[in-house]
């Protein structure tokens, strides 16, 4: 291949950007070797695949100047919007990346001010020449596909080990309550029964058949439940590890599925110890034997991070149970692992805070959507925004926070506490009271906090408002969720998760 003139029959003229300059390059080789292919991909669609661009480089550097400007590509309307929307796409990226720098590196509540002017001005520079809605349009598929995000955990063990009853208390729920999965000593699961989360129907709990009958085969249980269908599975036995949990793991495994070893009624044990031993009974010793001997029957797996974690269903706080939602965390893809946190109860300080870093890294694409599509001006005010996602959004916080009306009537009978008990301490309004006129009042107060109300209109404005407005409305929730947590006697909760912590890094 050259820069000079060859035969005419195998001469591919390209790009003839004016006047008489042109560049004939030709294209000569054994036949059937795709000559033809080359010139229509010179001609029509460059390649950007293996050494293409290396040849259009070397060619480049070759040719003569007029004859190096034929050789770029055509500038179509195509191209033109393609490149546009890259340049859309960097910018965006920037923004996002300056939004969690701000985050992280500003004391909002020492310095609000400076806060807001920031956010303005990085949006207004940002989308000054324009991509905003197609940023806008973006973000809102991201936050319906976490709206969306389906979780399907599977639960199994053998009859008795108490599967259901961990099941009732993922979902913060007794074996008495409206929709509780059944519990009782003999096998009450025959099929794959499926037990959606109250507040978070896209996370479901399936309560699978017991394992560990005669002639139990790992593969045709698997098959029998329609292995492919859940994210994860969760294995529970009461006692000692059955060689049947090792093989059915081990073929869960050889499939490439998550799993985890659950050892549950940790509270029974602790006191049948305590009762058996009354003089030298120590609690630490306790667990770690039975950890220990869980653990004996998980030396096959070539995977050694494989290990068994203590809980009791009646105190989720206690024993191994943070640190099995820790290492959830770990492992699940970054959708599912933000759907099973939201699903979780609040029985720590330290759940709560997670929960309100993954509603705080939303906060800004409800407010560039907000901003950005269906945005209406409001009378009177120097903004537009989509009065009804806010709405939506902040009765959403309620229910991931457990502050809506179920969650707190929920939590008061299983507390054996009045509900008026636990609103009583919250500041926040009531789930039920977050309407358009509340959402419209509280974009009022936050704007008049920075700017005089005849201050001209902008996106900018619009975007860091009700940032800002979102921002504080999660700070206030949060506060509401430690108080409920208190009025519901957790604290003693929260100083065995905390001592179980200290625990496991000691092991």
């Amino acid at each position: 291949m050259g820069c000079k003139s060859s035969k005419k029959d195998t001469l591919a003229q390209m790009n003839q950007p004016s006047g008489k300059r042109t560049l004939d390059i030709a294209i000569v080789g054994d036949s059937g070797v795709g000559k033809s292919s080359l010139v229509n991909a010179l001609t029509i669609s460059p390649s950007c695949m293996y050494d293409f661009p290396l040849r259009q480089r070397t060619l480049q550097d070759e040719c003569i100047d007029p004859q190096r400007r034929a050789l770029l590509p055509p500038q179509d309307p195509g191209r033109k919007m393609h490149n546009k929307m890259l340049s859309n796409k960097k910018k965006f990226l920037a923004f996002v990346e300056f939004i969690k720098s701000l985050q992280k590196n500003v004391d909002i509540k020492s310095d609000p001010a400076t806060y807001f002017n920031e956010v303005i001005k990085i949006y207004e520079k940002t989308f000054s020449d324009g991509g905003m809605k197609e940023a806008a349009s973006e973000v809102k598929k991201e936050l319906e596909e976490l709206e969306n995000t389906e979780l399907h955990i599977a639960i199994t063990g053998e009859v008795g080990s108490g599967k259901s009853t961990l099941i009732n208390a993922l979902r913060g729920l007794k074996a008495e309550d409206d929709g509780a999965a059944p519990v009782g000593v003999t096998e009450t699961t025959l099929n794959p029964n499926a037990y959606s989360h109250p507040d978070y129907p896209k996370v479901k709990f399936w309560d699978l058949p017991g394992i560990g009958s005669p002639g139990f085969s790992p593969e045709s249980y698997l098959k029998k439940v329609d292995f492919p269908r859940y994210d994860f599975f969760i294995i529970v036995g009461s006692t000692r590890s059955q060689e049947y949990h090792v093989k059915l793991a081990q073929e869960i495994q050889r499939m490439n599925k998550l799993f985890y070893f659950v050892r549950s009624k940790m509270d029974i044990d602790m006191s049948s110890a305590k009762r058996d031993y009354p003089k030298t009974f120590s609690e630490d010793k306790a667990i770690q034997t039975i950890r220990d001997e869980c653990n004996k029957n998980l030396l096959n797996f070539k995977d050694s991070s494989h290990q068994s974690f203590l809980i009791s269903s009646w105190d989720l706080a206690k024993y191994d149970f943070p640190r099995l939602v820790e290492t959830l965390e770990k492992d699940l893809p970054s959708l599912k692992r933000i759907a099973f946190l939201f699903s979780l109860p609040n029985f720590s300080s330290e759940v709560i805070e997670k929960k309100k870093s993954a509603l705080k890294s939303h906060i800004w694409k409800i407010s560039l959507v907000s901003a950005g599509i269906n945005a209406i001006p409001l009378p009177g005010l120097p903004l537009a925004c989509d009065v009804a996602l806010l709405c939506g959004s902040m009765v959403v916080f309620y229910k991931r926070f457990e502050l809506d009306d179920g969650s707190l009537a929920r939590l008061a009978r299983l507390a054996r506490k009045p509900v008026e008990e636990l609103k009583a301490v919250m500041k926040s309004p009531q789930g039920k009271e977050i309407t358009r006129d509340l959402v419209v009042k509280t974009i009022i107060h936050t704007l008049q906090c920075f700017l005089p109300v005849s201050s001209l209109a902008s996106a900018g404005v619009s975007f860091a408002t009700t940032y800002w407005m979102l921002l504080s409305f999660l700070d206030n929730l949060s506060e509401d969720a430690e108080r409920v947590k208190k009025v519901l006697g957790l604290e003693e909760c929260e100083a065995e998760h905390l001592r179980a912590k200290q625990n496991w890094h000691k092991t």
